[in-house]
């Protein structure tokens, strides 16, 4: 495992800090997007969700990104890791499904990043890492815990996979270039 750059903070933020989070995600306030697949598997695949896109490419979309950014960078400041540029910060909500399987094994964007992953709220549906896209032997997985923030390598192939257990699985996604601690 140690030739893979994937690192779990847990309680990464104050408990104050993941309270508001959660409440802003969960405020009506928040606009989400209904997406009909957020997979690219097709109809063996399929996994409908609801998005929040807060960030992309230099342009703020909506107003969340004005609480979600923040947490990175208290995230970055308490874990000493720094956030150069931003690239993107994307919400997902995916449903139950009522299947264990993994959704569509991918990296996030094609340029080298680090991705950072946040949970708001306590769930089942682990984030699945690969060694490859091809070989899809699983390397590492973590299950959903508020307050929690998981990051790596945007290199690392990887797989969200949806509730079972739960309504809904909600991510924050942040894709941003910067340095890991000590380098």
């Amino acid at each position: 495992m140690s030739e893979y750059k994937i690192k779990v903070i847990n309680n990464c933020v104050s408990q104050q800090f993941i309270d508001f989070i959660s409440e802003q995600l969960n405020s009506e306030k928040t606009v989400w997007s209904y997406k009909r697949n957020i997979t690219d598997g097709g109809k063996e695949n399929f996994s409908p969700a609801f998005t929040n896109g807060s960030y992309r490419d230099g342009e703020i979309l909506n107003t969340s990104y004005w609480f979600l950014y923040p947490l990175l960078l208290e995230v970055a400041n308490k874990n000493n890791f720094f956030v150069e540029r931003l690239l993107r910060i994307r919400t997902t909500a995916l449903l139950n499904k009522n299947t264990l399987k993994y959704n569509d094994i991918h990296t996030d964007l094609n340029e080298p990043h680090i991705v950072g992953l946040y949970y708001p709220h306590d769930s089942d549906g682990d984030t699945v890492f690969f060694d490859s896209k091809e070989n899809a032997k699983e390397i590492f997985r973590v299950s959903p815990s508020r307050g929690t923030m998981v990051l790596f390598d945007g290199s690392i192939n990887h797989a969200s996979s949806n509730p079972v257990n739960h309504a809904i699985r909600m991510v924050v996604n942040f894709g941003f270039i910067g340095k890991w601690p000590n380098e």
